[in-house]
């Protein structure tokens, strides 16, 4: 995670790695006091998933926002979701899309993702499928599972995108490789509206694919 390699406090972090989730705490609470943005958002977690502390939720969300309106980038992400799912706060998907995009920006994958959500869905934004396949496809490059499947969809539908089967067998076949069920069971029925020449193309292109760096 992000909150790890970010936090200030070498020793918690390692602490936190070999399980000792409250060594960690103690540590990282005192740099994170001391207004650390890495180690609030680290802070924020251990409190989201109640390692090394008690689960509350509110207390998550101070800590990512402490972080996040410093520029913390996992930290924007989790606040995010926090405010997309509900999670202890009123569910607030504009204040989720502001968030997503400040981390979007910045090349975090899991919000561009998320961000391509909210344009399908049409939370938090005008619904916009050229908006969402856009940033699926930001995700998608560097490797996001769910992003490659998505995008493969919106290729295979036509939505967002102009309709290319090629395209949609590369990205449902990058994330079925990954473990993504669904995109495994989209591939036979991709295939059967293609022709050879086609998978042969979309193969070639799989190999030569590699995740864009962050």
């Amino acid at each position: 995670d992000d909150q790890l390699h970010t936090a200030a406090n070498k020793d918690a972090v390692l602490l936190y790695l070999e399980g000792d989730y409250v060594g960690a705490y103690v540590k990282e609470i005192l740099v994170a006091e001391k207004g650390d943005p890495g180690a609030q958002a680290m802070i924020g977690m251990m409190y989201e998933e109640g390692k090394g502390v008690g689960r509350y939720f509110p207390e998550a969300l101070r800590w990512y926002r402490r972080a996040a309106e410093q520029g913390n980038t996992s930290a924007q992400t989790a606040l995010a979701d926090m405010y997309s799912q509900g999670k202890d706060v009123k569910r607030d998907y504009r204040e989720a899309v502001h968030w997503y995009k400040e981390a979007a920006h910045k090349g975090d994958s899991n919000a561009q993702a998320a961000l391509g959500e909210k344009y399908y869905h049409g939370q938090g934004v005008p619904q916009d499928y050229k908006e969402s396949s856009r940033w699926y496809r930001s995700a998608a490059e560097q490797g996001h599972v769910a992003a490659q499947y998505n995008l493969g969809a919106d290729y295979a539908n036509g939505q967002g995108v102009p309709r290319d089967y090629v395209e949609a067998y590369k990205w449902a076949s990058l994330s079925a490789a990954q473990g993504n069920e669904f995109a495994s069971r989209s591939l036979p029925s991709l295939a059967n509206v293609m022709t050879k020449e086609q998978i042969t193309q979309a193969e070639d292109l799989i190999k030569k694919w590699k995740p864009l760096a962050k």
